[in-house]
C-alpha cells in the first residue's frame, strides 16, 4: 500500500501538478500515457525508505537517490516546456512522437525483463545479499545493467514525447551521469563480492549501452 501511495504521489508531482496553470492538458493523450509508464515503472521499483539510504550510504553514495531527483527534474521540466512554452522547441510529428513511443516502450520492456531476471536480486540500493549470485542470463549476456538502460530508454523517451529539448537534454546527460555514479558504485561492490568471476564478467560485456559503455 504504501508503494502504491508513493507512486501516485509521485506521478502527481511529475505530471499534474506542473499543468495546474494549464489543467485543460491533463487529459491530452501524451500525458495520459507518461501517466501509465511511470506508474509501471514505479510500482516495480522496490520500495525505497530514507533509512535504507541512509545504512547502505557507503556501497550506494546515495546513488538510487540522485537517479531519483535527475529523473523527476526530466519529467517536470518536459511537461512545464511542452504546457508553457508552445510545446517544446522540438517540431511535433509522426517521427518523432514514433520514436519516443518506441524508446519509451523498449525501455519498460527492457526494464521490466531485467527485473524478472534478477528476481529478488533486485534492490533499490546497492546491496550484495549473502546468497548473492552473478546473472548473467537474458539481457544480462550483452549489458551488465539492463535495468539502467531500460529506465534511461523510457525517461528520454517521455523527453521526446513531450518534444521538450531541455528535458531530453538534461536525461540524456544528467541522468547518464547519475546512472554512471550508480554503476561504478555497483561494480565496486560486486568485484568486492566476486572478484575475478565478475572481472570475467565484465570483460565480455558492456556496462549499459550496447557495443559502446
Amino acid at each position: 500500500m504504501r508503494k502504491l501511495l508513493t507512486a501516485i504521489i509521485l506521478t502527481a508531482c511529475f505530471y499534474l501538478v506542473p499543468l495546474l496553470g494549464n489543467p485543460g492538458l491533463i487529459l491530452d493523450p501524451r500525458i495520459l500515457t507518461l501517466i501509465v509508464a511511470a506508474l509501471v515503472l514505479l510500482l516495480t521499483q522496490p520500495a525505497l525508505s530514507t533509512k535504507e539510504a541512509r545504512e547502505r550510504r557507503a556501497d550506494d553514495r546515495y546513488s538510487v537517490l540522485i537517479i531519483m531527483g535527475v529523473t523527476a527534474l526530466v519529467q517536470i521540466i518536459s511537461v512545464l516546456e511542452w504546457a508553457y512554452a508552445d510545446a517544446g522547441l522540438f517540431s511535433g510529428g509522426k517521427i518523432l512522437t514514433t520514436l519516443a513511443a518506441t524508446l519509451l516502450l523498449m525501455g519498460i520492456l527492457l526494464r521490466l525483463w531485467a527485473i524478472r531476471e534478477l528476481g529478488r536480486f533486485f534492490t533499490a540500493t546497492v546491496y550484495i545479499a549473502e546468497d548473492q549470485q552473478i546473472i548473467t542470463s537474458g539481457p544480462f549476456t550483452i549489458v551488465r545493467h539492463p535495468s539502467y538502460l531500460g529506465a534511461y530508454l523510457a525517461v528520454i523517451g517521455s523527453a521526446l514525447l513531450l518534444g521538450s529539448f531541455w528535458g531530453t537534454l538534461l536525461g540524456l546527460v544528467g541522468l547518464f551521469g547519475a546512472y554512471h555514479h550508480r554503476i561504478a558504485a555497483e561494480e565496486k561492490a560486486m568485484l568486492g563480492a566476486f572478484g575475478e568471476s565478475y572481472r570475467a564478467y565484465q570483460t565480455r560485456t558492456q556496462r549499459m549501452i550496447p557495443f559502446v559503455w
